[in-house]
């Protein structure tokens, strides 16, 4: 992890800013960015130099309304429950789940301005994390032993320079690549194993795998992910895919001609570090949205709850995220995301990991309550391709996604899904036979 320091200096209405360059900016630079310098350290050198002149910029460009701002709090909750069938090619069973693409939740806040134009922000926020969709296999549905959990306990301080936040909440690349201004976004993700990801691929010949959907499908979303050897990854879709952690963040929004755009950086209690750059404006014709995450991971010999890393493991570096999604005033959206992890170390013979998704959508009937902004119906089929995300397995590993569905807005505040998913895997080894997921989704807010 490097630090770079900033000194502005005014002079007659004029700010002059002096940066330090980092060690290895300075061997690069006695190097030459040639055929030396891999390609990942040329674009981490000016990501990072790209990133200390926004901060800057940032500091003095941000523009927050907070004069006419007053005391605020109020509750808020949301039940989603889903009614989920898993077909592995031979044998069916049906669950009642939590959604947990969007949970169950209740949660609490409170802004109170104080002088000099400061605002300071709390939230509190309890999900329920018992029976998750994520952990629907063939056996049962699991979760969290205690069926609360935390999702966000943290305060937070907002002021002409942006927004600082501290404690338990999201990092700055959480749902970074599942941000959709689409339809159905509460069912369809570009995340697999949000849906029966316990779930064990059966072998054509009739035996169940030891391969499961979480093992071989990852949407790249935030900082935790699963990893098939225990020190590779953050083990997300255990618990819930909880891309939160102790941390310190920071929200910038640039005002002007770059309104829109916002960029976050945290830093949390294990180390990693992430980035993330989003753009957001309503256009004439409907409303354009993109986004770049990039998560610098530490070390994972220091997860403090996994354990030592030994040679024979795998050792994450790097990763890059993003998205890009636009729904027209007609109803019709579309969203593509994709992402690659990057290790600095692996077991020889793997590849690193990488997706791409696509999901088409449309919206028709008119809106009263506004669940879906373009109507009251609405329809989406969706395609995703996995790459060697399994890290455990040397050779060929493909996972194709197919998914359809279609949400009706029923009254104001629910909205009622019913979808289906077929996953292929196509790996180096024994044929597999398709998993096959297929729900009904209710959800109710208040």
């Amino acid at each position: 992890m490097c630090i770079r320091f900033m000194v502005v200096i005014r002079y007659k209405g004029i700010y002059l800013l002096f940066m330090s360059s980092t060690s290895q900016e300075h061997r690069l630079f006695k190097r030459g960015l040639g055929a030396k310098a891999h390609p990942l350290q040329c674009f981490l050198f000016f990501l990072g130099l790209g990133l200390s002149l926004f901060f800057s910029l940032l500091f003095f460009s941000y523009n927050v309304a907070v004069a006419e701002v007053k005391n605020q709090s109020g509750f808020y909750s949301q039940v989603n429950k889903s009614f989920v069938v898993l077909d592995d090619g031979r044998k069916s069973r049906s669950f009642i789940a939590d959604n947990n693409v969007s949970s169950t939740r209740f949660g609490w806040y409170q802004v109170k301005p104080l002088k000099d134009g400061l605002l300071v922000n709390s939230l509190i926020e309890v999900q329920s994390s018992q029976g998750a969709s994520s952990r629907i296999g063939q056996q049962q549905v699991g979760g969290s032993s205690s069926s609360l959990q935390t999702r966000h306990a943290r305060v937070g301080v907002q002021g002409p320079w942006g927004e600082l936040l501290i404690g338990h909440t999201s990092s700055a690349t959480d749902r970074i690549t599942e941000e959709d201004l689409g339809a159905l976004s509460s069912v369809l993700t570009p995340s697999p194993a949000r849906w029966a990801g316990a779930a064990r691929f059966r072998y054509a010949y009739g035996g169940v795998s030891a391969i499961q959907l979480e093992n071989v499908a990852d949407g790249f979303d935030g900082i935790a992910f699963s990893g098939a050897r225990v020190a590779d990854g953050l083990g997300s879709f255990g618990n819930g895919f909880a891309d939160r952690f102790p941390l310190v963040r920071y929200n910038g929004r640039l005002k002007g001609s770059a309104s829109g755009v916002t960029l976050s950086a945290a830093y949390t209690t294990e180390q990693h570090a992430d980035f993330a750059l989003r753009y957001k404006k309503a256009l004439k014709g409907g409303v354009l949205a993109f986004g770049l995450g990039y998560v610098r991971y530490d070390a994972p010999d220091r997860f403090t709850n996994l354990g030592m890393l030994t040679e024979a493991q795998n050792k994450v570096k790097d990763q890059l995220s993003g998205h890009f999604s636009a729904v027209g005033n007609h109803g019709f959206a579309v969203t593509l995301t994709g992402g690659k992890r990057y290790y600095k170390r692996r077991a020889v013979g793997l590849v690193d990991p990488w997706f791409t998704y696509i999901k088409l959508s449309k919206a028709f009937g008119g809106s009263a309550y506004k669940v879906n902004p373009q109507g009251k119906w609405a329809l989406a089929v969706e395609y995703g391709h996995y790459k060697h995300i399994d890290t455990s397995f040397i050779g060929h590993s493909a996972l194709h996604m197919y998914g359809v569905g279609v949400e009706r807005e029923l009254f104001k505040g629910v909205s009622g899904a019913l979808f289906g998913r077929m996953h292929k895997l196509k790996r180096t080894g024994p044929a597999l036979k398709a998993l096959n997921v297929v729900g009904v989704n209710l959800k109710v807010k208040f």
